[in-house]
């Protein structure tokens, strides 16, 4: 297994590597991955937090602990949305997307068999990050390898 950083999303994600050609991004770890490409903090927690990755959504800006955030207007969210706090700033989240999220994440989705997913997380099982031993479950956003 090898690793690449998905521009889209600001993530290091593995791949089964075959051994033969390739380019700059790929790395052997994730954390050779994670420490090469540094990622935009907030603008890789808001993208898939709130909008599941999606592009050209539009921010509306809040203040998730009052008072600490006067550099901006203050909105307060629309219905269906909650206040989350990030590194340099606040925004609304969608509460529906943030569900999706953390059930892809998270709270770690649960295997057909009942046992619990390997710890890592890929964009699709085309990327066939999963060991023969293992099964590869897509879910909304990120796929997951289960003991078979």
């Amino acid at each position: 297994m090898k690793w690449y950083l998905d521009k889209k999303l600001w993530l290091c994600m593995p791949f089964g590597y075959k051994g033969c050609g390739g380019n700059g991004n790929r790395f052997i770890s994730d954390y050779q991955c994670l420490t090469t490409c540094h990622r935009p903090a907030d603008l890789t927690y808001f993208n898939l937090h709130c909008d599941l990755g999606k592009e050209n959504v539009k921010s509306i800006l809040c203040e998730s602990i009052p008072g600490t955030r006067d550099h901006y207007p203050i909105s307060v969210c629309p219905s269906g949305y909650y206040c989350k706090g990030g590194v340099f700033s606040d925004r609304c989240c969608n509460i529906k997307n943030q569900q999706i999220y953390d059930k892809n994440t998270d709270n770690k989705p649960k295997c057909k068999n009942g046992k619990d997913p390997s710890e890592h997380y890929g964009k699709s099982c085309e990327d066939e990050f999963c060991s023969q031993e293992e099964e590869c479950i897509k879910l909304e956003i990120f796929a997951h390898c289960c003991p078979k």
